[in-house]
């Protein structure tokens, strides 16, 4: 933020509900509630903005590209789920069996939220982060709401369709492996595709080339 904010830029990042500083009750969360949050963002727009989703964030900015498309300037999925629709997160990352996000997921005994094995929190996430980067992440991770990664999302060729959309692959990410990544891409292509070299955490592990890259995406489509 600070360094897209130096260079003029507005920025807004907001807590999604049961995230970061929101209390928001996590067995009061659909990813309705999700979208309201980022639409919520969108219509406080100075100007027509880029929409970045990052991770299960691409579940949140596709429907909202649906329910806003005429006041979104571009979609960018930061190695994000890039659900057709139809389709719902769970359903996609179940497409790479074994992998470690699999392996690390771990269901609350209500069945309503998981949170991720500790022990593996730094390979999923933070593979190429430094110590201090990688500990103040941990201590913001919270458990998630189950019903999210299972709502299929709903759009359509003339509202979501018609936006521009980028997807930013990480080579490196242990989440979204780059088979997964490039799987989406393959299934739904977007007007431009760039390559980093990172894990799944790039806004940590290389802020500077990732804020040089939404630049130049703003730039790009014109806003």
């Amino acid at each position: 933020m600070p360094l897209l904010e130096a260079h003029g830029h507005t920025v807004d990042a907001p807590d999604l509900p049961g995230g970061g500083e929101d209390r928001t009750r996590l067995a009061d969360i659909d990813l309705s509630l999700y979208v309201k949050r980022v639409v919520k963002a969108v219509d406080a727009a100075p100007s027509k903005p880029v929409l970045v989703g990052h991770s299960m964030g691409g579940v949140s900015i596709t429907e909202a590209g649906e329910a806003r498309a005429d006041k979104i300037g571009c979609l960018v999925f930061l190695t994000a789920m890039m659900p057709m629709n139809g389709q719902y997160a769970r359903e996609i990352s179940a497409r790479v069996p074994g992998s470690l996000l699999s392996r690390s997921i771990e269901m609350a005994n209500d069945g309503v939220t998981y949170d991720y094995k500790k022990s593996n929190v730094p390979a999923l996430f933070y593979n190429d982060c430094l110590p201090e980067d990688l500990f103040n992440a941990t201590q913001r991770l919270k458990a998630m709401p189950r019903t999210v990664t299972m709502t299929p999302v709903t759009t359509s060729p003339e509202r979501y369709g018609s936006l521009k959309r980028v997807y930013i692959e990480c080579t490196l990410d242990q989440a979204i492996p780059l088979s997964l990544q490039r799987d989406m891409q393959k299934a739904l292509p977007p007007d431009r595709v760039i390559t980093m070299e990172t894990g799944h955490s790039p806004f940590l592990s290389a802020p500077g080339e990732l804020a040089k890259h939404l630049e130049d995406i703003a730039r790009w489509a014109g806003v």
